[in-house]
């Protein structure tokens, strides 16, 4: 199987610090022999073999990273500005008979369209192991974000390319899978059939990974994809999906009402998406694909399903197993800690007992305190003993949402400027099972269906 993390903090932090500097990264995880898991003997369900099936060793067939970048109205503007600046400059030179010529006032071309202000994702996807990708490494030692995703895979379904590595982008939305969908090949063209055309082509590699989010897609409305893979690309044209907002700091810059710009700036205004809706479509994703196996008369109790999906502001996870005597790939959580993000020397003990050896006191940590970080596998070797643990297991079938404090409702945890929640996914009651039957017949009904707001 793949394994994967997810960091989310209220500053930015260099993505190297996440992905391979500590001392268990991911991408020494990628070629770890052993899975280092603490606490899944513990389970009741605990299966030696199977558990060394779904914690796959080594991860060879790809790895992708993709951030989001926070960009303020305000650095906008200050571009464009420059920008007009230059252009001034240019026009002095030119002659009267370049003025009110068809580049526009004074001869000057037209702007080209400022970025998107406003959480933006962007992907970084090779086929190429992890510890053989130098680009990697040059990218994420210069490269900082406040919400990331890594990835790096052990081919389970589909080909070896860069098109079936993870993270994927639809819109504003990214989304990656550990795990697999059992008999997908049984239920493809079936799911297929119930996308939507904006989400269907959207589509560009041929795993059950990318499939599975297009199901959680087609629950929003049209993101207003524009350009290659899902990326949002502003052009002249799209006037009518153009409108002005108001000045707005990083820090507020995702979610506002309309109105004026200062030095009409303008950019994209697309439907606001809640967490509750996200919360709900991650579920019901996965009744889903219960229900399109059900079906198709193959088995629904053999799917891996440890999720990951963010639109830049919210982080919904998944770690479940549709089977309820089985336990899932395992998936950890981290907050508000800091860790050791420096490569030291680490001694070569089994992989329940490593320690960390030669680490010269707190220098070499670095303290994130509002943060969170959720991995396949812990980042760090436990030094924090039994009854503090930085690392702790999520439950099976579990369902695990972090949001901005201000914007999050039902909290159960609070870590300074973010706040989590954890749900069961309740997945195996004749409720649930009916509630998928019926998800599929309205979608197959209607061509579409969104998620509600939640109760």
């Amino acid at each position: 199987m793949c394994r994967w993390l997810v960091y989310l903090g209220d500053k930015p932090v260099p993505l190297a610090d996440v992905i391979t500097r500590p001392a268990h990264s991911l991408t020494k995880q990628s070629l770890r022999l052993t899975p280092y898991t603490p606490g899944c003997k513990d389970s009741d369900l605990y299966d030696a073999e199977k558990h060394l099936i779904r914690n796959h060793s080594v991860n060879p067939d790809g790895f992708g990273i993709g951030w989001y970048t926070f960009q303020s109205v305000d650095s906008v503007a200050s571009r464009r500005d420059e920008d007009s600046d230059s252009s001034d400059i240019a026009d002095s030179d030119t002659t009267d008979s370049r003025k009110g010529s068809k580049g526009g006032r004074g001869g000057r071309r037209p702007c080209a369209p400022p970025p998107l202000a406003r959480p933006t994702p962007a992907i970084y996807k090779t086929p190429t192991a992890p510890w053989a990708d130098a680009n990697l490494h040059e990218i994420v030692s210069v490269t900082e974000s406040r919400l990331l995703f890594a990835h790096t895979r052990a081919a389970s379904s589909g080909g070896i390319s860069r098109a079936n590595c993870h993270p994927f982008r639809q819109g504003r939305f990214m989304f990656m899978h550990n795990g697999g969908i059992s008999e997908f090949t049984a239920i493809k063209r079936r799911l297929q059939s119930l996308l939507r055309d904006d989400v269907f082509h959207q589509i560009t590699g041929d795993t059950d990974s990318e499939h599975a989010f297009a199901l959680f897609c087609q629950q929003f409305e049209n993101q207003g994809i524009y350009g290659r893979e899902g990326r949002y690309v502003v052009t002249h044209d799209d006037k009518d999906t153009i409108s002005k907002r108001p000045s707005e700091t990083s820090e507020d810059s995702r979610r506002s009402s309309k109105g004026d710009i200062p030095g009409g700036i303008e950019r994209i205004s697309f439907p606001e998406v809640k967490l509750e809706q996200m919360k709900n479509a991650m579920r019901n994703t996965i009744l889903l694909i219960m229900a399109l196996q059900e079906e198709a008369g193959v088995p629904s109790d053999t799917n891996s399903l440890n999720f990951a999906v963010s639109d830049g502001t919210f982080v919904i996870v998944t770690r479940c197993r549709t089977n309820p005597a089985e336990d899932p790939p395992s998936l950890y959580y981290s907050m508000g800690t800091g860790f050791t993000p420096l490569e030291g020397v680490f001694d070569k003990q089994g992989s329940d007992t490593a320690r960390p050896v030669g680490v010269r006191g707190n220098s070499h940590r670095r303290e994130y305190p509002s943060s969170m970080i959720v991995a396949s596998e812990p980042l760090e070797f436990d030094t924090a003993g039994p009854d503090l643990p930085r690392w702790h297991l999520i439950a099976k079938d579990t369902l695990l949402a972090i949001s901005p404090a201000d914007l999050h409702s039902g909290e159960e945890k609070d870590l300074g400027k973010l706040r989590t929640s954890e749900h069961q996914l309740s997945l195996f009651t004749e409720k649930a099972r009916c509630e998928g039957r019926e998800l599929l017949k309205t979608m197959t009904a209607n061509g579409s269906w969104q998620a509600g707001p939640g109760k």
